[in-house]
């Protein structure tokens, strides 16, 4: 690594440490996490100053220094006893100067390989490095910071121990990088509008709506009156009422806008590319993102469609692993689903499926798979339940809006069975090789492809319902499905479709 410094031969043969900048950004994290303490100790500073100046005294300059100072010690512990190795079949972190630990991490086991460059990052030429196993919660290693030249050879050496051997130099005959997918602005625009997310942007713009001066702008009158907002409603002019509705219409397309440009902010120059068998992803204006994904390690691969994205034909594929994925918002790892790519045109999906999916066996049109839908009594059982909840909404909301209550409820109603019917008309399942592909929809439709090699557990699930129905559920989870994403959920199948599919499960599923 020519920007690292040279391997200590006091540590041993092959040992690497970290950057040197590292010292920097550990303090200068460090300071970031302790910024509340730093305004009380600047005041403290300037008042001592005050006193020292007037003949008092000046001893707590001096106390100040004694954190900062134990902080660059802790720093420079952190960093001398922290070194990396890497051997035949895995690579060693090593570090601690009193209690001192060792963590094997091998090769086969790393499930996603993920890279973070801050904009101090990319300026000098440095990134943190996070080797995730699925083991746990978090990253099983976390290497920071290490210089481009050697996350390159990391890199290299995890995809060489995969094989059996340590070689860091790239193979000649190693195919070339494909990119699958390279997003612009125009298209991270558009899945920003469609999908309303980026709720970080749409807080700060409610934080400042907050601090509007009401009187100032005329809308003093929107608020409830003393008999409260249904009150204020029921005695709302026609006029008053169409100021309120252009109002809701300003504030969701200025919401959406907002959204539109975070997603080209986060997601900026977004490209997914293929190495052999590890998708790569890279992405981010303000902190750069880069993501290995060994093709064999995905648990599941899911199609969402959202209302909005179905009109204009794109959708978005998520993909499930076992590793933790850091989120710039979060304070912890989150474990699941995540987005492999936020927007692609659905003339180029098959290609993209075809490409990421490691079975292989996905025909290019998923309509044309043998679909096995529910029972036909489903949307029944479901209308019923539902019809219960629209009356007692109805019946709740009559001592707000009175001769109102019987428009809510049929409100109620007709969004309801709505909603059942879509559930009933396309849960469905469908077998492609040993791939089980399970389709659902609510408002989003979602087509979720697992491979049976994959599944963890298969559950038969009957509740009393079911069973006075005559129908089961069928359940599959893979490794990391308890944290989101969309899960294999069979419900309402009839009992002999339920127990045949739960027995070619089970069979597919054994090793």
């Amino acid at each position: 690594m020519p920007s690292d410094p040279p391997v200590d031969p006091a540590i041993g043969g092959g040992w690497q440490r970290l950057h040197p900048l590292t010292l920097v950004f550990a303090i200068g994290t460090r300071l970031y996490h302790s910024r509340a303490l730093i305004l009380p100790a600047v005041v403290a500073l300037v008042v001592s100053r005050r006193r020292a100046s007037h003949g008092g005294w000046d001893d707590l300059q001096g106390w100040l220094l004694v954190p900062a100072g134990l902080l660059l010690l802790f720093e420079l512990i952190q960093y001398f006893t922290l070194a990396y190795r890497f051997d035949r079949h895995e690579i060693v972190v090593a570090r601690g100067l009193i209690w001192k630990r060792e963590r094997h991490i091998p090769y086969a086991r790393v499930q996603n390989i993920e890279l973070v460059q801050h904009a101090a990052h990319r300026l000098a030429g440095v990134a943190v490095v996070r080797l995730d196993t699925g083991a746990g919660a978090g990253a099983e290693a976390e290497l920071a910071v290490l210089s481009l030249a050697a996350i390159a050879e990391l890199r290299d050496a995890v995809r060489a121990g995969r094989r059996g051997q340590i070689d860091t130099t790239p193979e000649p005959d190693a195919a070339s990088p494909a990119v699958l997918v390279a997003l612009g602005v125009r298209e991270l625009l558009l899945h920003g509008l469609l999908t309303a997310s980026g709720w970080v942007v749409i807080a700060a713009g409610m934080g400042a709506l907050w601090q509007i001066d009401l009187d100032a702008w005329g809308l003093r009158r929107f608020l409830p009156s003393t008999e409260g907002v249904w009150g204020g409603l029921r005695h709302a002019t026609p006029a008053l009422a169409l100021e309120i509705g252009i109002l809701i219409g300003l504030a969701v397309l200025i919401f959406r806008l907002l959204s539109a440009v975070w997603s080209a902010i986060k997601h900026f120059e977004f490209t997914l590319t293929l190495r052999g068998d590890e998708l790569f992803q890279s992405y981010g204006l303000l902190t750069r993102v880069g993501r290995t994904i060994p093709r064999s390690r995905i648990q599941k691969l899911t199609i969402s469609e959202a209302p909005l994205m179905r009109l204009l034909g794109r959708a978005t594929v998520r993909v499930d692993t076992a590793a933790s994925v850091h989120e710039k918002h979060k304070q912890q790892a989150t474990q699941g689903s995540h987005v492999l790519v936020p927007i692609v045109p659905a003339s180029r999906l098959a290609t993209l499926i075809r490409d990421v999916h490691p079975a292989g066996a996905v025909p290019p049109d998923l309509d044309a798979l043998d679909w096995h839908g529910i029972d036909p009594r489903a949307f029944r059982r479901l209308a019923r339940v539902r019809l219960a909840f629209a009356v007692l909404a109805g019946a709740a909301s009559y001592g707000a809006v009175h001769r109102w209550a019987i428009a809510v409820g049929l409100g109620a109603a007709a969004a309801l069975l709505l909603q059942a019917w879509v559930r009933a008309r396309f849960t469905a399942f469908a077998w492609s090789g040993d791939t089980l592909c399970f389709r659902s929809a609510t408002a989003t439709r979602h087509v979720t492809l697992v491979r049976a090699g994959r599944i963890q557990v298969v559950s038969l699930e009957q509740s009393p319902f079911d069973r006075r129905w005559g129908m089961a559920g069928v359940r599959v989870d893979t490794a990391g499905a308890a944290a989101g994403g969309h899960h294999v959920h069979i419900r309402c199948l009839a009992d002999s479709v339920a127990e045949a599919l739960y027995a070619r499960l089970r069979r597919a599923a054994a090793p």
